[in-house]
Formats: C-alpha cells, structure tokens, sequence
C-alpha cells in the first residue's frame, strides 16, 4: 500500500485527509514542517500533501528542505484561495501540482492518483535510463513522444518475442535494439547487428543463417553466433525475397537449416528488425512478405524524430557540449536563447545524428568562445538551416 503524508496545522484538515484516502492509502499526518521532517526520517512516504501556511516552519520552507534532502517524494501542495500566490511559487521551486482548499473529496482522490501514477512513470523511464540507457545519446530527454518509446522499450525488454523498431536515419533505431537488449534477460550474450541493405541474396543468407557449402566455404552464421543473445536485422526492409522466406520459415518453425544443409538447428537467439522504410507500402508493391511483416511488427516501436521532440533539443545539446568541448580544449559551455531557438526551429532531416555532428563542429570551429550565439551558427548550419536561421532571426527576440 502507498503512503500519503499530509501535513496541515488545522486538526479537521488531518483527519479529513485520514478519512478520504485511508482506504486507499496508509495515511500519515503531520501538524507543522518539523513534525513532518520526524515522520521523513523514520518512514518512506510515496507523496506529501503540504499545506502552505503554518506556524514555524511554513509550506515552502519545507519544500525547500525536502528538495535539499533529496526526498524523492512529490509534493502536492494545498492552499487557502488567498494565498494562490504561494502556491505558484512552490510549482516554480518543484512542486508536482497544487488545488485550493476547500477541496472536493474527488478532486482530492484523483489528484492524488493522477501524481502517484506520474510520478511512477518518471521513476520507470529514470530506471530505465539509469541501466539499459547508459551512454545511448539519441534516446535523452523528456518529451512526451520520447516518453511513450521508452516506456514501450521497457514493455518489450521484459517480453521475448521480435520487435520491429521504426525511424528515419539518425533518430536512433539501432541504439534503441542496443536498449532493450541491455534491459532483457538475454544482456549478458552478444547483440549480432546483421546489415540487409545492399547485399547479395546468398551472402545475406549465409551471413544469417550460416553455410555448409564446400565451394564458398563453411560460415556460422550471425544466429547461432548470438546463442541466447539477440540479433539485429538493421534495415530489415530490404532483405531480399528468398532470404525473407527463409527468415518466416525460421520464426514459424523456432529452427533454421544452413545454406547447402538439411540440418535443423534450433534458434536460441531473440530477433529485432529495424528499418526506416513504410513496410506495409513495400508489402503492397510486393517487395516485403506481409505474413513476415506480422511476425516481425507484433511488438512496433516508433523512434521520434527530432523535429516531433524538439523540447528535447536543449537537453540534447547540453549533453553533446559536455561531450565535445573537453575534447576540442574548448571553451564552450552553453547556447544562447537565440541559438538554441534557432536550433529548434531547423526541421532536422539527419535527427539526434545531425545535431551532434553540428555541436561537434561548434565547439571545434569556435571553441575560443564561452557562449555559442546566431552569428556563430552561419558558418556551421547546412545550407537549409542557413535559410531557417535567416527566416528565424527576424522573429527571435
């Protein structure tokens, strides 16, 4: 059961809280900011409510404290109608939301639930992050689209079945695959990437399957070299005809025979496809089997592109300066409002890829200078951004 601390000087107030959430929640209560800081220091609470005036130490002063503490708790605060100011104050310092008193028994109950269960998804994508993320630079950030990705990424790394990852070139199809690899239980076998573009039709299915042939020589094969790992069939959209059939007869069957062998072995290894290609529109000019794409897409993941998130683009940046300037001897540090503007204004064609190769070129080009301004991004932009950065200028403030 989740635990609710409700901090309040009014007795009424406290016993309210007790009586709404008591059959959902275990309730604790607390009269003024130092009863409250006893209560954080023996118990672990899942959400504080905090009532803005009281005697001592008052509702933001304990904000503060909470903050400073690291209490990963979010705080809901309560206010009189008289004092909204307080409270728009403690959303600027980091409160999760706030409502008035006097409050309805409904409002209060969804509150409550609706904080609880954002909160949960914060601390599953920060989990997430935290292990099967480390290091994957295109997957940073908080955008809603980049949100649900991730949250369908950690569903498909407690599943075993194949994924397909969408994205265009650059969004981070394959750092994706690398994800929910490293999240699954099969993270401590290999992750074989199998490129399917630009192939030859034998050699793609002896570099999948492996061979026996005598001619050609004997090959592995990229499945059994994986064992219980995983392989990535990198742009799965243009595998050729025949290796697709036998990729369908493999994930129908769970066994593969080699080129020039009757021998079934059976697949230990998870599948993933990625490709930046629509499949249904090749399944329609008959380049991709449809019963193929059905096993391959039951679970379908879709990587944003960068124009679809781009309040992740300061974050992005940041990250991507940390990165290069240490390495150029850089002076570089931030962007200035007007460059980041108009780095979110370019529709970025090449993704995650293209901004990083961007700031790359920033912090070595003009790494004498601490801060990045407009004038420094027209040597560095594309030609198309070029025309974006003149059309944006006239419009920043």
């Amino acid at each position: 059961m989740q635990t609710v601390l409700a901090v309040d000087d009014e007795l009424s107030v406290r016993q309210a809280y007790r009586f709404i959430l008591g059959r959902a929640y275990q309730v604790l209560v607390a009269e003024n900011g130092e009863d409250a800081l006893e209560v954080l220091n023996r118990e672990h609470v899942d959400i504080i409510l905090l009532d803005m005036v009281m005697p001592g130490m008052g509702g933001l002063d304990l904000l503060t404290e909470i903050q400073l503490r690291e209490i990963s708790a979010p705080v809901v605060v309560v206010t009189a109608s008289q004092t909204t100011g307080l409270a728009e104050e403690a959303l600027r310092r980091g409160a999760a939301e706030y409502f008035a008193k006097p409050f309805d028994v409904h409002q209060l109950e969804l509150v409550v639930r609706r904080t609880l269960r954002e909160a949960q998804t914060r601390r599953e994508l920060m989990l997430l992050r935290q292990s099967a993320l480390r290091g994957t630079d295109t997957l940073l950030g908080d955008s809603p689209a980049m949100r649900e990705t991730l949250l369908a990424a950690r569903a498909a790394m407690q599943a075993d079945t194949p994924v397909l990852i969408l994205g265009e070139n650059g969004a981070g199809k394959r750092t994706l695959a690398r994800a929910i690899h490293a999240g699954s239980p099969r993270a401590d076998a290999p992750l074989i990437t199998v490129p399917c573009s630009g192939v030859e039709t034998t050699l793609v299915e002896s570099e999948l399957f492996g061979s026996e042939c005598e001619l050609n020589g004997r090959r592995e094969g990229r499945i059994r070299a994986a064992g219980r790992g995983t392989v990535l069939l990198d742009e799965v959209g243009d595998l050729p005809h025949a290796a697709q059939t036998r990729l369908l007869r493999t994930l129908r069957d769970g066994a593969y025979s080699p080129v020039s062998s009757d021998k079934l072995i059976p697949v230990r290894s998870r599948i993933l496809a990625a490709t930046r290609q629509d499949l249904r529109e090749r399944v329609r000019q008959r380049a991709f089997q449809e019963p193929l794409l059905e096993l391959l897409g039951a679970t379908t993941i879709a990587v944003p592109p960068l124009r679809r998130r781009r309040e992740d683009i300061p974050v992005l940046v940041a990250h991507f300066l940390a990165r290069y300037a240490p390495r150029a001897g850089a002076k570089t540090h931030s962007l200035s409002a007007e460059a980041l503007a108009i780095l979110s204004h370019y529709p970025w064609p090449g993704n995650v890829r293209e901004l990083e190769n961007i700031i790359e070129r920033l912090v070595f080009v003009h790494g004498a200078h601490e801060l990045i301004t407009p004038g420094h991004l027209s040597d560095i932009l594309p030609v198309q951004a070029k025309v974006e950065l003149q059309i944006a200028a006239g419009n920043l403030p």
